[in-house]
């Protein structure tokens, strides 16, 4: 169980941080819109430029794939933008939760 929390507390650090590189953009600094900063990521992890994750393109992150079904909740094979926002506030709640406080909202 504590595995599945802390792959969900780290799931935003760990899925994209192989996809952004230092310095290339402000995306997910303090202060920036966070929503636009997923799309961001999104779109660097998008290869083919369909709006979803596929199983392929996640493979080339570990932890983006060990935790790519449960993310999928449709299980249809691809990551959208929803799910991956949903897992995201998942976690964010779960964090906040073993810290004792509420998740700011987005």
């Amino acid at each position: 169980m504590k595995r599945i929390f802390l792959i969900l507390a780290l799931l935003p650090v760990l899925v994209f941080a192989q996809a952004t590189k230092v310095g290339s953009d402000m995306a997910g600094a303090p202060g920036s819109n966070p929503r636009a900063s997923l799309d961001a990521r999104i779109n660097r992890l998008d290869l083919n430029h369909d709006g979803m994750i596929s199983r392929e393109e996640a493979s080339g992150y570990p932890k983006l794939a060990k935790a790519f079904n449960r993310i999928d909740v449709n299980k249809d094979g691809q990551l959208s933008r929803d799910e991956l926002m949903a897992f995201r506030d998942k976690a964010k709640a779960m964090r906040a939760a073993k810290k004792g406080t509420t998740a700011p909202a987005n």
